[in-house]
């Protein structure tokens, strides 16, 4: 079995969306916003998916995307919820597509349980090296893992239902979340939190592709239970 280090992807190429520490080209679909370079006022190209991110410009049309991955940056950006997963009430979770993350609460120090409490999945033990684990972990990063909740091939899921599952799955049930397993092998994952941001279907791939990266810029590595990077279908 690959450790978690080895089934990450590699960090954004060149010209994807907030490569560290290069710049991506920004659709010409996007908004127009006023940015600051070397203390210039400059014209620029907004992120549609990262709708209050910073941006630096390059050339006046090459800009780097920087998310603040804070709770405050999060509820600016449109997240809502911050719920503990312990005191989690599945029924206040819109049924709607969007993106969910996982957060540390204020001084949260990891321990790692030999042991995940997740469930076996395709009769695959969810437990990771210890040494992989701590080799994972962000040190001064609040968001442990962003995800998405499309709606499925039958239109009935969304991320109420893919939240469920996801805690679902920590406590040992069948249902996968293979990607964040890692979240379950923190002693207090109780004590986490979990917020979402509603988003319509089409725009879920450049979403998360773009909050993986942005992140990724800010922390030079992806959260630590995203264990492969997020890319839009053209490969960016």
């Amino acid at each position: 079995m690959a450790t978690a280090g080895e089934e990450r992807d590699k960090p954004a190429a060149k010209g994807t969306w907030g490569s560290a520490p290069t710049t991506a080209t920004v659709p010409k679909t996007a908004s127009i916003t006023k940015v600051f370079h070397r203390g210039e006022t400059t014209t620029a190209t907004q992120n549609p998916y990262v709708e209050n991110a910073n941006a630096v410009a390059v050339a006046g049309r090459a800009v780097q995307w920087i998310m603040q991955f804070t709770r405050k940056g999060l509820k600016a950006e449109g997240f809502a919820g911050f719920r503990p997963i312990q005191d989690l009430e599945t029924m206040r979770i819109p049924q709607g597509t969007g993106l969910f993350t996982v957060l540390a609460p204020e001084d949260f120090q990891p321990r790692f349980l030999t042991k995940s409490t997740a469930g076996v999945f395709k009769k695959k033990e969810p437990s990771l090296p210890a040494a992989a684990l701590k080799a994972e972990w962000v040190d001064g990063a609040v968001v442990l893992y962003v995800g998405k909740a499309g709606p499925g091939s039958k239109g009935n899921r969304g991320l109420r239902r893919q939240i469920q599952e996801f805690v679902d799955f920590g406590q040992g049930k069948p249902p996968g979340h293979w990607d964040g397993r890692a979240i379950w092998q923190l002693a207090d994952a109780g004590s986490l939190a979990i917020a979402w941001k509603e988003l319509p279907a089409e725009q879920l791939n450049e979403a998360e592709a773009a909050c993986h990266s942005a992140f990724v810029a800010e922390f030079g590595r992806l959260p630590f239970a995203n264990l492969v990077q997020a890319r839009t279908r053209s490969g960016g």
